[in-house]
């Protein structure tokens, strides 16, 4: 299988060796994605202070999805809306 970025990896050991070595991106865009599913829109370039402020408490928090939920559902962008 071939990544975006052009390296080549093979079955699931493969992909979590690219994911590790790419875990801020990862993690940067994983938050971005649930962002974007919980707002029920893309993301703008507005939600980029909200989007960095998240992205450090879901790092404080361990990346739980639970924790990540819960932050922006109780975001002025979410309450808002």
């Amino acid at each position: 299988t071939v990544h975006r970025d052009g390296r080549t990896f093979e079955g699931p050991q493969g992909l979590k060796t690219i994911l590790l070595e790419d875990q801020d991106e990862f993690q940067r865009v994983f938050v971005e994605n649930i962002f974007s599913y919980a707002m029920a829109r893309q993301i703008t370039f507005q939600d980029r202070e909200t989007l960095e402020l998240l992205h450090e408490q879901a790092s404080d928090n361990g990346f739980r999805l639970r924790d990540i939920l819960l932050t922006i559902v109780a975001s002025d962008c979410f309450t808002e809306r």
